[in-house]
């Protein structure tokens, strides 16, 4: 059986432009609770007191945050891989290895479906940025207007390079990519039907996930820490700062002014 625990807090390093006094190293490190998952979790998102998890071939399920015996599947769903999930007001958009599947769970324990879009190739991640979700496919983005969430539609492409991407984040007008052996990409979306190519970046080591804060990019660049890039200029992204932790770093977050790092099959 997997678990799955709220960490509250886990300092490694300040973010680039805050001053030193403003960390605290005093808080340390504990848990809160935990609860036992029937499958890896992929993806985690909160709507209300329930923790929703996308599991895998195990399905979408939620847990009642003020009672943890509760624990609820969610469908009907496509027969399909979830890997990765946003809400948004009542609605979840679930990317899963059979397309964008949009849930009405305004009422969690009755959600159900009220929109679904076929894609061909499946999906990694989604990321939502107003009327548009992003999902990262094998080797582009593809934007989805989900105006209307009964009727998902793609409106654009966004290529990369002919292999594997690693992670996508957005952030304001601009797309972040990562591909495991050539780094960092930076996309214009402004236009979701004219989505292209303005930066590019290798890092050192292999490039897995990445947080974006402020005009910084977080790189989990696995052997090889954590790369910290500055794409103030999107044309022109450049490596500023680097730090490492003991193991393979392969997940990082950035919360106001602290840095979270996964590394090794820890935090």
């Amino acid at each position: 059986m997997k678990w799955a625990s709220i960490l509250l807090l886990i300092l490694l390093t300040p973010v680039p432009g805050f001053p030193q006094d403003c960390l605290d190293y005093a808080e340390g490190i504990y848990w809160t609770n935990e609860w036992r998952l029937n499958a890896p979790a992929y993806d985690v998102a909160i709507y209300g007191h329930h923790a929703f998890f996308a599991e895998g071939y195990n399905g979408l399920w939620w847990v009642d945050l003020d009672d943890l015996e509760r624990r609820h599947y969610v469908g009907p769903l496509p027969a399909a891989y979830i890997s990765s999930l946003k809400i948004v007001d009542s609605h979840a958009f679930v990317a899963n290895s059979d397309g964008l599947t949009v849930l009405d769970i305004s009422d969690p324990e009755n959600a159900f479906t009220v929109g679904h879009m076929y894609t061909p190739h499946g999906n990694g991640d989604i990321s939502i940025q107003g009327s548009y979700a992003f999902l990262r496919e094998y080797a582009r983005i593809r934007a989805v207007d989900i105006s209307q969430p009964e009727d998902p539609q793609t409106v654009g492409y966004g290529y990369v390079v002919n292999n594997y991407l690693a992670d996508l984040e957005i952030d304001g007008n601009y797309a972040f990519v990562l591909q495991e052996q050539s780094g960092l990409y930076i996309l214009d979306i402004q236009d979701p039907t004219n989505i292209h190519l303005v930066g590019h970046l290798d890092t050192p080591g292999s490039a897995w996930r990445l947080a974006v804060s402020g005009h910084f990019a977080y790189v989990a660049d696995t052997n090889d820490g954590v790369q910290v890039v500055d794409f103030s200029d999107p044309t022109n992204p450049v490596i500023v700062s680097n730090f490492n932790v003991l193991g393979y770093t392969k997940y990082i977050a950035i919360s106001g002014h602290y840095c979270y790092v996964g590394r090794s099959g820890q935090f």
